[in-house]
């Protein structure tokens, strides 16, 4: 029997933009859609699913860039742009990856 994955590390919220699938993205090597089921992209990195710039001003973040609780992380979107980002809350698997599988981490 495999061993169990650990047990997700809970890292904090964060509130996003949403983005729709880029054009062009992931595709086959052939060019066609790999993803095509794929509609919208929840990523942490903000280079396709941005925070709010406003997100440091708080200073409330924790060590992982998330906030411990929701309420302060609405705090730190301005009101007129609340209606454009969702809450997430984020959790990490703590997975060692080498060339051949990988190693689970305790």
């Amino acid at each position: 029997m495999p061993p169990l994955p650990p047990d997700p590390i809970f890292l904090g919220y964060r509130f996003k933009r949403i983005a729709h699938r880029p054009a062009g993205w992931c595709l086959n090597p052939d060019g066609t859609p790999a993803a095509a089921a794929v509609q919208r992209i929840c990523s942490v990195s903000n280079c396709i699913s941005p925070e709010p710039e406003t997100k440091f001003l708080a200073r409330a973040c924790n060590d992982a860039g998330c906030y411990d609780r929701p309420d302060p992380a609405l705090a730190s979107i301005p009101p007129e742009q609340a209606g454009h980002f969702i809450p997430l809350a984020l959790e990490c698997c703590p997975l060692l990856f080498r060339r051949g599988g990988v190693l689970l981490a305790r």
